[in-house]
């Protein structure tokens, strides 16, 4: 018997961000706290869901709102302060950087292909029918009997 090698791909997991040579802020993308969430939609009008693919495209004000959220973060360690006040620190709309001095670099991971699923067939699904009404008979008429008998002392004459 061969043993067959479980397939994987590659999935964009994250990104590493820096300007010139400020720090780099590892944004995952599988993981965000709620308020992150909150200020992303909040203040830039983009959802969580499909930023990295805008990224990927090119779209600009999703790159923004990327390094935005790394620059949230630095802020956060720096001033040990929430997301909502570092967001009131550096305004999404105010924030500008030298779109030259970007680095942005996509981290990928191997994630395991899940396995194909095979859809039954007409036939498949009415032999698994027939089957587990077959198997439903068999269980009722051997477990019921046939007839009934009351209880001594549970007449109701």
């Amino acid at each position: 018997m061969t043993e067959k090698k479980q397939q994987a791909e590659k999935l964009l997991t994250g990104f590493k961000v820096s300007i010139g040579d400020g720090p780099v802020e590892y944004v995952d993308l599988r993981r965000f706290m709620m308020n992150e969430t909150i200020a992303l939609q909040e203040h830039t009008g983009l959802q969580l869901t499909g930023l990295g693919e805008r990224i990927t495209a090119g779209d600009m004000k999703a790159i923004k709102a990327l390094v935005w959220l790394a620059r949230l973060r630095t802020l956060q360690q720096e001033h040990g302060c929430s997301v909502d006040e570092a967001a009131e620190r550096e305004q999404f709309r105010a924030f500008d950087f030298d779109l030259q001095q970007l680095r942005l670099e996509g981290v990928e991971a191997e994630v395991p292909k899940a396995p194909s699923r095979t859809t039954p067939t007409r036939r498949d699904a009415s032999k698994t029918r027939a089957a587990t009404s077959a198997r439903r008979s068999a269980g009722a008429s051997a477990s019921s009997p046939s007839s009934s008998t009351s209880a001594p002392g549970s007449s109701t004459d």
